[in-house]
């Protein structure tokens, strides 16, 4: 059977490391400075490349070219309206997704992961990989919803820069759109997400921490998932959940990139025994 390296890593926020990229050279030896020694077969991407299309565009573009497919997912971060882009797309995020989407495509060997028409792609070593962006729920709390939404209005930015036109961000509505496609998958080996379909180890039981989180435990064993790669909680992890083998590589911000984070962390990379 044929053994497939896959390299992964997520919460990169190109945007936010803006004097790193000037003082390396620009984004090209920025996204050197990031690969592996021993480059992988795939990289997945689990979400939040940056806020802005071209950054994001312009990333992919670059990373690409040392791999022979890479798929990625977007996070929270890449559903922000800025000023610039609140104007060119009507301040509504999912004409946004819509330009990315149409964006990320014409990258050659890149997938833009969203669920949609039951996506699933077969590797070479026939093992099948399907991903999206997916949003929390309620599992988390046992609160009323409205207390939980206008706590989440007061200390989460995603409803300060989300918008669907005239309307806010509705959290459980676009939850139940992204679990809508997530019923829709069947069986897959690799799952892409954002956020972390179960709460991982280590996280508080804060009322914030909901926020960060799915109760997707049913869905993984639905799928009969081999290995999940997410990202949005900006921390390293590695367990097993029902025989579901879940891990994150955040990049994370630059204050979060400290000694102890050295470049060995950027992209980390695993090997999976194919189907052929």
């Amino acid at each position: 059977m044929l053994d497939t390296k896959i390299d992964f890593i997520s919460d990169i926020h190109v945007d936010s490391h803006r004097q790193d990229i000037l003082r390396l050279g620009g984004l090209e030896k920025f996204v050197l400075a990031m690969l592996p020694q021993k480059i992988g077969d795939i990289l997945i991407i689990s979400g939040d490349v940056s806020e802005t299309i071209n950054d994001v565009v312009q990333f992919l573009k670059l990373i690409s070219i040392h791999y022979k497919q890479v798929f990625y997912v977007y996070g929270n971060h890449e559903m922000y309206l800025g000023e610039k882009e609140s104007q060119e797309f009507y301040g509504d995020t999912f004409l946004k997704l819509d330009e990315l989407k149409k964006q990320v495509s014409k990258i050659n060997n890149c997938f833009y992961l969203d669920g949609f028409e039951k996506q699933k792609i077969i590797l070479d070593n026939g093992l099948s990989i399907s991903g999206l962006c997916m949003f929390w729920d309620y599992s988390g709390t046992s609160l009323a919803h409205h207390t939980v939404n206008s706590l989440y209005r007061k200390a989460i930015n995603d409803n300060k820069f989300i918008k669907f036109g005239s309307k806010n961000l509705n959290p459980n509505k676009f939850f139940k759109n992204q679990q809508k496609k997530l019923k829709k998958l069947e069986e897959v080996d690799i799952l892409v997400t954002h956020y972390p379909p179960v709460k991982p180890p280590g996280t508080s039981d804060d009322i914030l921490s909901t926020f960060f989180y799915f109760d997707g435990e049913e869905d993984l064993k639905r799928l009969n998932t081999k290995v999940c790669f997410y990202g949005h909680d900006h921390k390293q992890h590695d367990f097993e959940v029902n025989g579901t083998r879940l891990i994150s590589n955040p990049f994370g911000y630059p204050s979060e990139r400290t000694e102890t984070k050295n470049k060995r962390d950027w992209i980390q990379s695993i090997t999976l025994k194919g189907k052929k």
